[in-house]
């Protein structure tokens, strides 16, 4: 496993204009599915 795996996640509608976000924290464990 990367240490840089990319992962996609859906985010409800932000607004109009908004594309991206950025996660702040991390509340799973590593290698939890």
């Amino acid at each position: 496993m990367s240490a840089t795996m990319i992962k996609e996640f859906r985010l409800p509608d932000l607004g109009e204009g908004l594309t991206e976000s950025e996660i702040l924290s991390w509340k799973v464990a590593v290698g939890t599915p």
